[in-house]
C-alpha cells in the first residue's frame, strides 16, 4: 500500500533542512580552525580574536526565539529563514575586510 504524500513546500523544506543543518555544522566546525588566519588577516590581537569566536557562539542564545516566532509564524516559516539568515551572516563574513563587519555578521550567522 503506498501512502499518499503532498508535494508542498513544507515537504521541501523539511526534506532540504538536513541540509541547512550539515552546513551549520561544518560551519561552527570550520570556524576554530580558520581563526589564526583571521588573526593574520586582520592583524588583531588574541583578546579580538576570542571577541569573534565568541560572537558567532553567542547568537546561540538568541535560539530560544525560535520555538516562540515557530509558534507564531509556523515551523516552516521559521526554518526557511532562520536558514536564510544563517547563509546571508555567513556569505558576508566570507566578503567582509574588516574587524566590526565581521563580528556583526557572525553574531547574525550564529
Amino acid at each position: 500500500m503506498r501512502i499518499p504524500m503532498k508535494k508542498s513546500s513544507s515537504f521541501r523544506v523539511v526534506a532540504l533542512s538536513p541540509i541547512g543543518y550539515l552546513a551549520a555544522a561544518l560551519s561552527y566546525t570550520l570556524i576554530g580552525p580558520s581563526l589564526p588566519f583571521i588573526k593574520d588577516y586582520l592583524v588583531i590581537d588574541f583578546f579580538a580574536l576570542g571577541i569573534l569566536g565568541g560572537a558567532y557562539s553567542a547568537g546561540l542564545v538568541l535560539a530560544f526565539l525560535g520555538g516562540i516566532l515557530a509558534d507564531r509564524y509556523g515551523e516552516v516559516a521559521t526554518i526557511t529563514t532562520s536558514f536564510t539568515i544563517m547563509f546571508l551572516g555567513l556569505a558576508l563574513t566570507s566578503i567582509s575586510k574588516s574587524y566590526t563587519p565581521i563580528l556583526i555578521f557572525l553574531f547574525t550567522a550564529g
